[in-house]
């Protein structure tokens, strides 16, 4: 079978073209990887940083880190933390 839709909230996705289908993803789609693919070399705050460059709208930093508990952790490495405090720095 290679015919359909795909609507998600009202709104048609199947067929949009490649740069507004990576908005819409970047937009309303999140993911929770098993391992959490943060860059090892780079800080808590680096890491988030990342996400930080491609959303349209991003959070304030230092209030981020004070939601997540992790603003004393914000100059360590990945391999520095627990799982859940790694867990936290995908979910941002």
């Amino acid at each position: 079978m290679d015919s359909g839709s795909i609507t998600v909230d009202g709104k048609e996705i199947f067929g949009l073209k490649p740069a507004q289908l990576s908005d819409y993803r970047r937009d309303n789609l999140g993911f929770i990887f098993q391992f959490y693919n943060l860059v090892p070399n780079l800080t808590v705050r680096e890491n988030i940083q990342i996400c930080q460059h491609i959303a349209e709208k991003p959070l304030d930093m230092d209030e981020l880190l004070e939601t997540l508990g992790l603003t004393e952790h914000q100059n360590q490495f990945p391999a520095q933390l627990s799982g859940g405090q790694q867990q936290r720095i995908t979910l941002s």
